[in-house]
């Protein structure tokens, strides 16, 4: 998995050279090589014949850098179209508020129950901080109707992949933490995949928005 995530982000990262890349796609991209480097921080530890102890690695902090980026790619000027068509998105406003609250409350549920230093509680709180505003924008897009807009269409299969990512990692740290190995590889190959399918449905977004 590490060798998949590496490639694509190489070629997320060569893509961004190409001429009239939005901004939008190029944050997504920086995101997963956020992503990308806490993999190989873990690979260099692991590589120098050290035991890689997640619970109080700093390498949580690369998914930080990748929620933050995943966020703030929809916040602002994209936020700002979809909130211009008027009344019909408040119901969807409020289904996109009960989804991030749902995510904060079960971050704040592991913490808790995590049991871990106060330290590696900072770590973990920085790390997963913005994960509720990604799954807040990324179920407020996902429920917007299209109508043939190339906007919305492109980044669509790109906001549902972040909305996995969010309930992939929380259901990683639950597996870990009731100690079930098989639940924390299936959810790890889960989220792992959709960081580097972001990269494709990027560069898929960006040809659909320059149609």
């Amino acid at each position: 998995m590490f060798g998949v995530i590496l490639i694509a982000s190489v070629y997320g990262m060569l893509q961004m050279f190409k001429k009239r890349v939005p901004v939008y796609f190029m944050l997504y991209i920086c995101g997963a090589w956020c992503f990308a480097v806490r993999l190989i921080y873990i690979f260099l530890i692991q590589a120098c014949g050290e035991i890689y102890n997640e619970a109080s690695s700093l390498s949580f902090l690369g998914i930080g850098g990748m929620f933050a980026f995943f966020a703030t790619a929809n916040y602002g000027t994209f936020n700002s179209f979809i909130d211009d068509r008027g009344n019909k998105i408040r119901l969807i406003r409020v289904v996109a508020h009960l989804n991030a609250f749902l995510v904060a409350a079960l971050i704040a549920l592991e913490v808790f129950f995590a049991h871990l230093p106060l330290f590696n509680i900072i770590t973990l709180f920085i790390s997963l901080f913005p994960a509720p505003c990604c799954a807040y924008f990324a179920t407020k897009i996902l429920l917007m109707r299209s109508n043939g807009d190339n906007l919305l269409m492109g980044v669509k299969p790109l906001n549902f992949s972040t909305l996995l990512i969010c309930f992939g990692i929380l259901a990683y740290i639950f597996f870990r933490m009731i100690g079930s190995e098989f639940g924390a590889n299936i959810s790890f190959g889960v989220y792992t995949g959709c960081v580097a399918a972001n990269v494709f449905l990027a560069d898929w977004g960006r040809k659909q928005w320059l149609k």
